[in-house]
C-alpha cells in the first residue's frame, strides 16, 4: 500500500513501478485510488526500504492489511495482535474524501481496539498503523518512509551555478528512476545543463556520465556536483560526439535543449532529437530505456529502434509543458 505524493496524476505511480523493476522485484499494480496505490510484490521485506530510499514522488510504503468500510477495518484490528509492542494508529484523509468522518475521533476509537494486545504510544511507537480514508478505507502497517526533505537543498536556487528552467530535484530523481537502470549501472545525460539529473543519478549510486555542447554548462555542472560532494564524468561536446566517447550505457536520463532559452547551435530541434536517438540506439542494449523530457506534444513520437512505453504531461507554468517520455530499446 503506497501513499503517493499526488503532485502529478501519473508520474508518482510510474516512478514507483520503475524503481521496483530496477532492483529486480517488479510490483503488480492492484488498483489506484486518489493518492494511494495498492500493489502485490513477492520480495524480501528489506527490499521495501531500499526502494523507498530511491523514490521522490512517494510519501511512504505500508504493508496492506485490509480495505473496505469501517466495519471491515474494525474487524481487522480486533484480530491484529501487537504482542505487547507499542503502537500508534494514524488516520489520514486523501483529497477530502469521506468528509463525514472525524479522523481524530476515529483514531481514538480504533486505537482503543488496537491497544488491547499492546500499548498506544504516539511519540516513538514500535508499530505504526495507518488508516487512509479514500473512496474506501485502507488499513496498513508502515514499512518505510521517503525522505522528501532531502531534495530541497539541491534546488537550483541553492546551487552555485543556476538555470531558470532546470528540473526540481524531485522530478530529476523521478526521471532517473524512469530509466530503470539496475543498481550500480551507468546513467548517461548528454544534455546535462547544470547537472541536476547527474546529481540524482550519483546519489543513487550510479556511474553518472554527462556532456553538453556548452562549455559553461559543463563547468557549471562540475561546480554544482562538487558543491554537493558528488562526482560524475563530464565532457564538452555534441550528443553524437559524447555518445561515441562514452560507449555502452545502461540507460539515458536527459532533459535536452528546447530551442528557447537554451541553444541548439542553430540546428532545428527535430534534427537534434533525431540524431540523439540514433546515438542512443548505438549505446543501449535491447530492453534498456531512455527517459527524456520534450517541450512539445509532437515530439512525443515513436523513434526508430525504440518503442514509446510512457508519456506523462507535466505543466511547468502557463507557457511551458514538458512531455516526459520513456522509450525502450528494441
Amino acid at each position: 500500500m503506497v501513499e503517493l505524493s499526488g503532485e502529478h496524476p501519473t508520474l508518482p505511480a510510474a516512478e514507483l513501478e520503475a524503481a521496483f523493476a530496477a532492483v529486480g522485484w517488479p510490483i503488480e499494480r492492484v488498483d489506484k485510488d486518489a493518492e494511494l496505490l495498492r500493489g502485490r510484490i513477492e520480495a524480501p521485506e528489506p527490499v521495501i526500504p531500499v526502494v523507498a530510499s530511491r523514490l521522490a514522488l512517494t510519501h511512504q510504503l505500508d504493508q496492506h492489511l485490509a480495505s473496505g468500510d469501517l466495519s471491515r477495518i474494525r474487524a481487522t484490528l480486533e484480530e491484529f495482535d501487537l504482542g505487547g509492542a507499542s503502537a500508534a494508529l494514524r488516520v489520514s484523509r486523501l483529497r477530502g474524501l469521506q468528509p463525514q468522518v472525524d479522523p481524530e475521533a476515529l483514531a481514538r476509537e480504533l486505537g482503543g481496539i488496537l491497544g488491547r494486545t499492546g500499548r498506544i504510544s504516539l511519540e516513538a511507537p514500535e508499530v505504526e498503523v495507518r488508516l487512509l480514508l479514500a473512496t474506501e478505507c485502507h488499513l496498513g502497517v508502515t514499512l518505510a518512509r521517503v525522505d522528501r526533505s532531502q531534495f530541497e537543498h539541491r534546488k537550483t536556487a541553492e546551487l552555485p551555478h543556476q538555470a531558470p528552467v532546470a528540473f526540481h530535484p524531485r522530478l530529476a530523481r523521478a526521471l532517473v528512476n524512469l530509466a530503470r537502470v539496475p543498481p550500480g549501472g551507468t546513467v548517461f545525460d548528454p544534455f546535462c545543463g547544470i547537472g541536476g539529473l547527474l546529481a540524482e543519478a550519483a546519489i543513487l549510486g550510479y556511474h553518472a556520465i554527462g556532456g553538453d555542447l556548452r562549455a559553461d554548462m559543463v563547468e557549471g555542472s562540475r561546480r554544482n556536483l562538487a558543491h554537493l560532494g558528488l562526482r560524475a564524468s563530464l565532457d564538452v561536446g555534441d550528443v553524437e560526439e559524447t555518445s561515441q566517447q562514452v560507449g555502452l550505457v545502461d540507460g539515458v536520463a536527459t532533459d535536452p535543449p528546447y530551442g528557447r532559452s537554451t541553444t541548439t547551435a542553430g540546428e532545428p530541434i527535430e534534427g537534434l532529437y533525431a540524431r540523439a536517438f540514433r546515438a542512443f540506439a548505438q549505446q543501449l542494449s535491447s530492453g534498456s530505456r531512455v527517459a527524456i523530457a520534450f517541450p512539445e506534444q509532437e515530439d512525443a513520437i515513436e523513434r526508430p529502434g525504440f518503442v514509446l512505453r510512457e508519456h506523462h504531461e507535466l505543466r511547468v507554468h502557463r507557457s511551458l509543458t514538458r512531455h516526459i517520455c520513456v522509450y525502450e530499446r528494441l
